[in-house]
């Protein structure tokens, strides 16, 4: 149920990007907290065709480093690790939440460090066969 709830907000979501059908939806950047050089960001990707699509890589020209993350719960506390890779499966999406998947932000650079709710932030997702898709999400505060 849940998921046919996100595929149906996505389908109602303008679409933020979309190359080759592979669509990003509802992107975000956790707002910065002063003094801290680090974030994360969300988003949904839509993968309507025949083939799984494997995601290996994220950059942005605002950060030092972007890394594929996930969390999850081992013995009763949440960690946090890096991915190698997410699979999107064919016909299906990937949800990019807090708490699950997501994108690390590692070292803002200081070019940027005036970023605030509001700013878009520029993102490529690169993919085992070398496709890359551009999106922007928006920096806002997190609903907790």
């Amino acid at each position: 149920m849940k998921k046919i709830l996100i595929l149906l907000i996505m389908l109602a979501s303008p679409i933020i990007f979309s190359k080759d059908n592979v669509e990003i939806k509802n992107a975000w950047v956790r707002e910065m907290i002063p003094g801290i050089r680090n974030s994360s960001a969300y988003f949904i990707i839509y993968n309507p065709t025949k083939e799984i699509l494997k995601l290996q890589n994220a950059q942005s020209a605002y950060f030092e480093t972007v890394e594929l993350h996930s969390h999850s719960n081992i013995d009763g506390i949440m960690r946090m690790r890096k991915l190698d890779y997410v699979l999107i499966p064919a016909r299906g999406f990937v949800e990019f939440k807090m708490m699950s998947n997501h994108l690390m932000l590692f070292g803002l650079k200081e070019t940027y460090e005036k970023v605030k709710v509001g700013d878009k932030i520029p993102f490529t997702l690169v993919f085992k066969n070398k496709d890359k898709i551009k999106f922007n999400a928006i920096v806002k505060k997190p609903n907790l």
